[in-house]
């Protein structure tokens, strides 16, 4: 993982290569958006009566993601980045979450010291074929799990201590990221375990080949979290389509928290050295909702 001055190094040499073409697609997709809005908006109006603490009732269809096939930017995904800080008044309620996680037990093969900045399990395709998430009866399984710290998402205007991220990855090579926000408490067995089987020079993986439960790496209230539009926090950002992560990013970022004990977080430190979290990007008037 590199720095902030590089990720957006790189954004801005790839702005500047917009055609005369792309701007023309840029122009269309902007008038989808604007008309998707408006729909958006009607929903709610119609379900909840413009309130958005009343709740609503249908899953919204925008918060499931497709990939975009375009060798430019669009200009709704360089405007709907990841993270953002989360404002939890101006979250709308939604009653109905068309998400189903289906994950168990996985073995690690592959456990990633990347550049002394990142913990990252990547998942075998075994253990990616038997652990995965529905959005609307569509697929995405797990591809990796990978650790920040601080939080890359804020809320409130406030940082937890780290940020799991487990990213899943549909046939259509879109994703969805489920983000477990990790505060100081108890002793978590489960992370212990990774930790403890963590390379500790940079760039090494290591392969114990031990078995890991994947639902004690998320808190115990899975009923409630926010969810929006956004994009990967690590080059490219889902922005260039060049790649097989194009497009948004569908986000889940439970309320509740996990815990893990304060020894456990600085073991973690002596062999992570560096934080590496994302600036946290503008809104640009997206829907955040608050699924119940």
């Amino acid at each position: 993982m590199k720095t902030n001055t590089f990720y957006f190094s790189q954004i801005k040499k790839s702005v500047c290569k917009l055609t005369m073409s792309c701007i023309v697609v840029i122009s269309v997709q902007l008038l989808f958006i604007s008309c998707s809005t408006d729909n958006n908006t009607n929903v709610t109006n119609l379900e909840n009566d413009g309130d958005p603490s009343i709740g609503l009732e249908r899953f919204p269809l925008d918060l499931i993601s497709t990939p975009i096939f375009t060798t430019n930017f669009p200009s709704f995904v360089v405007s709907a980045q990841t993270p953002i800080d989360i404002q939890t008044k101006n979250t709308i309620a939604l009653n109905k979450s068309d998400l189903e996680i289906h994950y168990g037990k996985m073995t690690l093969t592959n456990v990633t010291n990347n550049a002394n900045e990142e913990l990252k399990i990547n998942i075998n395709k075994t253990d990616s074929d038997n652990n995965y998430i529905t959005i609307s009866k569509k697929r995405y399984n797990l591809a990796n799990i990978h650790f920040h710290y601080n939080s890359e998402h804020k809320i409130d205007g406030i940082y937890s201590k780290m940020e799991i991220h487990l990213v899943n990855k549909a046939a259509d090579n879109s994703y969805a990221v489920l983000g477990v926000l990790v505060e100081l408490g108890s002793v978590n067995s489960t992370i212990q375990k990774l930790f403890q089987n963590s390379p500790t020079e940079a760039d090494q993986v290591n392969t114990p080949n031990i078995a890991l439960s994947i639902t004690e790496m998320l808190p115990e209230d899975q009923g409630k979290m926010y969810s929006y539009i956004g994009s990967l926090t690590t080059p490219n950002f889902g922005i260039n389509s060049d790649v097989v992560n194009g497009g948004p990013v569908t986000w889940f970022v439970f309320k509740s928290k996990l815990e893990i004990s304060s020894s456990q977080f600085d073991f973690y430190k002596s062999i992570y050295t560096k934080p590496n979290f994302r600036n946290i990007q503008p809104l640009n008037k997206r829907k955040v909702y608050l699924i119940k």
